[in-house]
């Protein structure tokens, strides 16, 4: 959804929004979003050890596995990505803002955090820490959402940081940001039209496919089988439409067979002809 964008400059976007909402959304209410800068704070409160030099420690492996298994332009667009947000986070404490309302932070900065950390995702990098061990395992688990990979890794260093803060409130509400942010990086990332796939079983599925093919301008697939109730050989026809199709598919089908039977789903990604291309890590 921001292919137009050149992709350094989504990155230094989104990177440079993320360290603002840092400092003035999250740090000044404690809120913990996970990650590295979680997993330091945790750790520098249990050793003493500096939370900056604990960060950098802790990307060291995560950037060796991030260039062996994406490549150099992918640890080159994170590394970027992680001096912007650093920069700006350490910019953002001279602003005049900083918010101090747990609920209105923990809301509109999770909303914010989740823009930026989409939008550098969607450029192919990172800005460091567990978004880039998120990215490995997104790849590997086909079937789950490159988000949720996300929430599960914070949603450890959450709990963690809330046994060791001793404040269930704030895990509470860290808890909220980790959820709508997660949110908004997959709308970002796979973009907001969610698509419908539509198997429809008729007794006249020859006119549905050329109402289809005249009035939707999509393409459908038809498959052989049985009916396991009367042993009759079938044709189910497979459609991918938009969302904002699906009425008028459904009032097609019904002018054309009432009695015709339909299943609809969503589809959260569709790759091809007529809907995203297929690119490089998806």
């Amino acid at each position: 959804m921001l292919g137009k964008i050149p992709t350094y400059l989504k990155i230094i976007f989104g990177a440079a929004l993320m360290g603002f909402v840092l400092e003035v959304f999250f740090v000044p209410v404690r809120i913990t979003v996970g990650g590295v800068s979680g997993i330091a704070t945790v750790v520098h409160y249990i050793s003493g050890l500096p939370v900056g030099l604990l960060i950098v420690l802790m990307n060291i492996p995560i950037f060796i596995l991030g260039l062996y298994k994406f490549g150099h332009k992918f640890i080159i667009g994170s590394f970027v990505g992680m001096g912007v947000m650093s920069l700006s986070a350490d910019l953002s404490a001279y602003l005049p803002i900083q918010m101090d309302d747990i609920i209105l932070s923990s809301v509109f900065g999770s909303v914010l955090y989740g823009v930026g950390m989409g939008i550098v995702l969607e450029a192919g990098a990172s800005t460091g820490g567990t978004d880039i061990v998120a990215k490995y395992i997104f790849r590997r688990a086909g079937g789950a959402s490159l988000g949720s990979v996300i929430l599960y890794i914070d949603a450890f260093v959450i709990s963690a940081a809330g046994l060791v803060f001793k404040s269930f409130n704030v895990v509470l509400y860290s808890v909220i940001s980790l959820y709508v942010s997660t949110y908004v990086i997959d709308i970002i990332v796979e973009g907001f039209n969610v698509s419908k796939t539509a198997i429809i079983i008729s007794e006249k599925s020859g006119e549905i496919v050329s109402a289809i093919f005249s009035d939707l301008a999509r393409g459908v697939t038809q498959l052989s089988a049985v009916s396991a109730y009367t042993g009759r050989d079938k044709r189910v026809l497979l459609c991918v439409i938009g969302r904002h199709q699906v009425n008028k598919l459904k009032l097609l089908i019904k002018s054309i067979d009432p009695e015709a039977f339909v299943v609809l789903m969503s589809a959260r990604e569709v790759l091809g002809n007529g809907f995203k291309k297929i690119t490089e890590g998806e």
